[in-house]
């Protein structure tokens, strides 16, 4: 007889792996990335004798390169999407431990803000769906 019993513990470990813990709370059995992507602004300011320093300033955090997942299914984005992080892997993989690159070309940012309105309700789908009767029995 299959066990069908729930278990409640379930989103702890969702949450928990999410948080880079496994489900015995063991941080050291998952992977540690160690080649980031980091998005920073580039400041020029001069130091006490005037002489010009650049500093770059990342937001608070990259992106974990090496460890990151290939991206599921077959469909043409995928296969782009996954072949830009083999390569992106390939090629930040031939820094030395503690380099550091700025990429000046090549790579582009891009913003996007989620269109919370998308798969949302209509006026007129809501209307219809309100006139619609439940007749309990």
């Amino acid at each position: 007889m299959a066990n069908t019993s729930m278990n409640f513990d379930a989103p702890a470990e969702l949450i928990n792996r999410n948080n880079g813990q496994n489900q015995n709370g063991d941080k050291a059995a998952l992977p540690k990335s160690e080649i980031w992507l980091n998005p920073v602004i580039e400041i020029v300011t001069q130091d006490e004798q005037g002489k010009e320093v650049t500093e770059y300033v990342p937001l608070p955090y990259g992106l974990a390169v090496d460890t990151m997942n290939r991206m599921k299914g077959n469909s043409e984005f995928a296969r782009k999407s996954n072949a830009f992080l083999e390569k992106a892997q390939r090629d930040f993989s031939t820094l030395q431990p503690g380099q550091s690159a700025i990429i000046r070309s090549g790579i582009v940012l891009q913003v996007r803000r989620v269109d919370m309105t998308k798969g949302q309700v209509t006026q007129s789908e809501q209307e219809a769906v309100d006139k619609v009767e439940i007749l309990f029995t």
